[in-house]
């Protein structure tokens, strides 16, 4: 077997779906902005390392935002930089090979950067932007990820609120499972997506006390700000 070949086979076997044609992202019942599934289809990948696989998003043509524990989480000793790692999207079978230029563990996020650029009319990127502003509380938010290493689906949800004893992340009611790890959360501000969070893990928060008291699962979020500190590091 091709060396090409064996990374798609074990690509497919970490859990990454490698779809034929152009597969739009599904919908929930809310009504989702066109110009989010649009950011989404041409911004948000499937990246994939030995064993697993979550999400990561372009925020320019050459380098890629992810979560920390997706690119590391199965490195023996716990790679931190220099580690390759292959990412696909659900409307183009072609693999991406990216390096891990930095990955934080104290914020959980990871700066990627391609290893073989071919210019900006290889592959479409929409220009991101990435707010250091928390969005409100009770604020509407969408997130993009590959749940499961499955096709791409887009989830609604609200902003709650800052986590006190953790600066730059928060709380959001939002579905996530597995995969979605490294998924970005967007907003829509004077027309255009930006990106207000990461998708980093599952809370489970109690409301209440005694036999009154609620445990409710809520998704915790990196903040964009974090996210801006980690791009500036490498932004030269």
């Amino acid at each position: 077997m091709s060396k090409f070949g064996k990374v798609i086979t074990s690509l497919v076997a970490a859990g990454i779906l490698l779809v034929s044609g152009c597969a739009i992202p599904q919908k929930q019942s809310v009504d989702i902005p066109d110009q989010i599934v649009e950011w989404a289809q041409t911004n948000v990948y499937n990246v994939g390392v030995r064993g697993g696989s979550g999400t990561g998003f372009f925020v320019d043509y050459e380098t890629m935002l992810t979560a920390c524990h997706v690119v590391v989480q199965h490195a023996k000793g716990g790679v931190y930089a220099g580690e390759h790692v292959f990412a696909v999207q659900q409307t183009d079978t072609r693999l991406l090979e990216l390096e891990v230029m930095s990955c934080n563990k104290d914020t959980d996020m990871a700066v990627l950067k391609m290893v073989h650029f071919a210019g900006e009319d290889a592959y479409r990127v929409e220009p991101t932007i990435v707010s250091g502003v928390l969005p409100e509380q009770g604020k509407a938010i969408w997130g993009a990820g590959h749940g499961l290493g499955e096709r791409m689906f887009i989830t609604f949800g609200h902003m709650q609120q800052e986590v006190d004893h953790s600066p730059g992340q928060w709380l959001a009611t939002m579905n996530t499972i597995m995969g979605d790890s490294g998924s970005p959360a967007l907003v829509m501000a004077h027309g255009r997506v930006m990106v207000v969070g990461m998708r980093l893990a599952i809370r489970a928060t109690t409301i209440g006390w005694g036999t009154q008291a609620i445990v409710t699962h809520m998704t915790l979020m990196g903040s964009g700000a974090n996210m801006n500190k980690e791009l500036d590091k490498w932004s030269q």
